[in-house]
C-alpha cells in the first residue's frame, strides 16, 4: 500500500531507485528494461495472463485460461507470431549502479526498516554529496514496479573484505487473504553471486564495457532485478521513456 499509493507512477518510481544509486555515490547508473521472456512460453500465470487483459490485449485469442495457469493454444510461436508479439508486452526492469552497495546490516537495520531516518542523520555521502533519495521510498517503489524483486549487492567493510549478498522478496505474499505481517518475511542470501552476474550481463553491451570494469575494480555496487511489473510498457512507452544510461558528477 505505501508502494503503490505514495510513488504515483513507474518512471518516478524508478527515479527514486537513480537517486539511491547517487546517494550510494555511485559514478553511474543503468536503467535496462529487457523482455522478460525469450520465447512464447506453453503456459502463463494465470497473474500474468490477468494483467494481458487488463492492458487490453487479448490474450483469450491465444491462450486457454485454466483454474491457476493458461495453455498456449497451438501456433507457430515464432518470433514474427502473433503470440510472440503478445509476450514481448511482459519486460523486466534492472538498476545497476558502482555505489557503495549494501552488506547484511544495512539491508536488515536500514533497507527492510520502514522509517529510518538514516539519511537525515547522515546527509551527506562520503563524496559530499546532498543525499537526495525521500527516506524509505526506494524500497517501497520496488513494489510499485513489480510483483518480485531480487536485489544483488557487493560493498567492502573497513577491512577491505568484500562482502556479497542477495535480498529476495515476493510483494504478492502480502495481499493472500489471512497474511499476518510479522509471518511474511524477505530472505537474504550472504556470498550469493547475483551481482558478479549482474555486471558480467552488463559486459556483454559493447558500449557498456567500461561501466563493468568500474563496477569491478571499485568491488562494489547494487544491481536490482524486479520482474512480474505491474505497468504495461508498451513500444509506444519505452520509446518515450528510452533506456537510460546516466553517469553522475558531484
Amino acid at each position: 500500500m505505501i508502494g503503490r499509493e505514495n510513488v504515483a507512477t513507474a518512471e518516478s518510481a524508478i527515479s527514486e531507485l537513480v537517486k539511491n544509486s547517487y546517494d550510494a555515490d555511485a559514478s553511474f547508473c543503468i536503467v535496462r528494461i529487457s523482455p522478460a521472456y525469450d520465447h512464447v512460453p506453453a503456459q502463463l500465470p494465470k497473474r500474468e495472463y490477468d494483467l494481458l487483459t487488463d492492458w487490453g490485449l487479448a490474450p483469450e485469442n491465444h491462450y486457454d485460461l485454466n483454474d491457476d495457469f493458461a495453455t498456449l493454444r497451438p501456433c507457430l510461436g515464432d518470433k514474427h507470431s502473433p503470440e510472440a508479439k503478445l509476450i514481448q508486452n511482459f519486460v523486466t526492469v534492472t538498476v545497476t549502479d558502482d555505489g557503495s552497495g549494501m552488506g547484511d546490516d544495512a539491508i536488515r537495520d536500514a533497507w527492510m526498516v520502514i522509517g529510518t531516518a538514516n539519511k537525515e542523520q547522515d546527509s551527506s555521502s562520503k563524496m559530499g554529496r546532498t543525499r537526495t533519495g525521500a527516506k524509505g521510498i526506494g524500497r517501497f517503489a520496488l513494489d510499485r514496479l513489480g510483483a518480485k524483486c531480487q536485489l544483488h549487492s557487493s560493498s567492502t567493510d573497513e577491512n577491505d573484505r568484500t562482502e556479497t549478498l542477495t535480498w529476495t522478496v515476493d510483494w504478492s505474499k502480502f495481499e493472500k487473504d489471512g497474511a499476518v505481517l510479522d509471518e511474511v518475511t524477505a530472505t537474504i542470501e550472504l556470498g550469493a553471486p547475483g551481482f558478479s552476474n549482474a555486471i558480467e550481463s552488463i559486459r556483454k553491451v559493447p558500449s557498456l564495457e567500461s561501466f563493468a570494469k568500474s563496477a569491478e575494480d571499485k568491488r562494489s555496487g547494487t544491481s536490482i532485478h524486479i520482474s512480474e511489473v505491474r505497468d504495461h510498457w508498451s513500444p509506444e512507452r519505452l520509446c518515450c521513456t528510452n533506456p537510460i544510461m546516466r553517469g553522475f558528477t558531484t
